[in-house]
């Protein structure tokens, strides 16, 4: 049984008509009138679980404020590259510089979503590092 090439067309037209009668064995005969050309399904992305837009900020507080913490105290002050998750911050690199009064996080990204993402929610990280950090210290988020 010979296949169509192409599938029927709405319009009508001769040159559908034509196409529509062509056969794979190039002959323009049609065995099966209801046979339809049903195109390849498109490929579907796969369902990732992605965070919440704010789960970020828990996250980087609570690896901040581990760092801290864990600083040896007689560091006056140190500066350190900080890995963040892809999936919630593409594309995005931490810097954080800390001291007894200060602690700087300087974010770096080449995504709009995540820069998006960090310029929503940078009071809420703020607070939670202010929580989480004994003390008063001034606490400085810089986004580039």
């Amino acid at each position: 049984m010979a296949r169509p090439l192409t599938a029927p067309s709405a319009a009508g037209s001769a040159s559908a008509r034509a196409a529509e009668e062509q056969t794979v064995d190039g002959s323009d005969e049609i065995d099966d009138v209801d046979a339809v050309v049903v195109p390849p399904p498109m490929p579907v992305a796969p369902v990732m679980e992605t965070l919440p837009p704010d789960a970020w900020a828990d996250g980087v507080a609570h690896t901040v404020a581990a760092l801290c913490h864990g600083s040896e105290p007689s560091f006056h002050s140190w500066t350190i590259q900080v890995p963040l998750d892809g999936e919630a911050l593409p594309h995005t690199e931490l810097r954080m510089t800390f001291s007894r009064h200060h602690l700087q996080l300087r974010f770096s990204t080449a995504s709009t979503r995540s820069f998006h993402l960090i310029s929503a929610h940078q009071a809420q990280l703020r607070a939670l590092l202010v929580r989480a950090l004994p003390g008063d210290r001034h606490i400085d988020i810089e986004l580039t």
